[in-house]
């Protein structure tokens, strides 16, 4: 099975200083009721989709003077609040007046919001939370499109309040969102990056729901970043980092795998590091102060031109160049056990 997404947009709610200089997202959300139309004009991209969402229940012409604010002549789809008392205006402006292509529903919370709408809605702008979600939804968009031959669009809006690894909830909302609107911040273009790699992929199954589900809190969820067959390291902080496809969820736990080595197959880098680990007080020091000491003290001995880069807190890669060209990488891990690992990437790891 793949996953549902194909377009990523950006959400202008939280831009107050102009439009972001970024590659054209698929699509752009903007609103009237932000009053932020004047400020991202400026730079505004011409062929993304524009959606524009009504956060709350007022008269829908007020769409046409943020249209006029946005040098734009119609929306691509208007995303109205259920329950609208205005639903017979944003039909005029849907089917007669043509300043709206696509007409749906911006957060309903059941069916009954859905049915009771007064319209066949094209789109469904939902608040995905792995936590908290109505199956029901994706039970009713699947009906539509068997049943009536109606393509239902479900545009997910991430949840900001939970506290979940960033990968996996990307990985939730490409799962069963066709488009995910991301705010933009500072990580905005890692976020797309990521989700572009999950377009077209085989979905997850630890994002694989079956029923409605409702939990406060959070839940435990480990990532790990596997960069080989034998060698699955813990990489909560920088999962980023790395291809979705290279990283290993966990339900309940952090899942570390760690190849057995022969001593007489280790390396020159190899062996000297696990030379300075021996003579190092491990006891006295925590896993991010063994990692730095280590990585001073190996690059202080060898001979090589070198570059580094860290996977996560307590991982990094010695990439070891001759000519400007990276020979070999090796990989300095410290676990949660202070179990130190060094390998080289190309001789060490099977490939996954």
């Amino acid at each position: 099975m793949k996953n549902e997404i194909v377009d990523l947009g950006l959400d202008t709610r939280n831009i107050v200083t102009g439009f972001p200089n970024i590659k054209d997202p698929d699509f752009i959300i903007t609103s009237p009721c932000r009053g932020n139309d004047y400020i991202i004009e400026p730079g505004f991209p011409k062929k993304p989709t524009l959606i524009i969402v009504m956060e709350e229940d007022i008269e829908p012409g007020i769409i046409l003077y943020h249209l006029q604010a946005l040098h734009k002549e119609e929306a691509d789809i208007v995303l109205a609040p259920k329950g609208t008392k205005y639903i017979d205006d944003y039909r005029f402006l849907r089917e007669e007046a043509g300043y709206i292509g696509s007409l749906g529903i911006y957060m309903p919370e059941t069916i009954k919001d859905i049915e009771e709408f007064g319209y066949e809605p094209e789109c469904l702008g939902l608040i995905m939370n792995p936590l908290n979600f109505n199956y029901d939804f994706l039970k009713y968009k699947e009906r539509m499109e068997l049943e009536n031959d109606r393509v239902i669009q479900i545009l997910g809006f991430p949840d900001q309040d939970i506290i979940l690894p960033d990968s996996y909830k990307l990985t939730f909302y490409s799962r069963y969102c066709s488009g995910v609107a991301l705010n933009y911040n500072n990580n905005y273009t890692e976020r797309i990056n990521f989700l572009s790699y999950l377009i077209g992929a085989d979905t997850v199954p630890e994002v694989e729901l079956t029923k409605s589900v409702k939990k406060k809190g959070s839940i435990n969820i480990g990532t790990s970043l596997k960069l080989g067959e034998d060698l699955i390291i813990p990489c909560p902080e920088f999962d980023f980092l790395a291809n979705p496809e290279e990283i290993v969820y966990g339900l309940g736990k952090v899942i570390e795998k760690i190849p057995e080595q022969n001593e007489e197959d280790l390396g020159e880098i190899e062996k000297l590091a696990y030379s300075l680990w021996e003579s190092m007080e491990t006891e006295r020091y925590g896993r991010e102060e063994l990692i730095d000491y280590i990585r001073y003290r190996i690059v202080s001995l060898i001979d090589y031109k070198y570059n580094i880069g860290y996977l996560t807190r307590c991982a990094f890669i010695l990439a070891i160049q001759k000519k400007k060209k990276v020979i070999e990488n090796y990989l300095f891990y410290v676990g949660e056990d202070k179990n130190f690992f060094v390998c080289n990437l190309k001789n060490t790891v099977k490939e996954a």
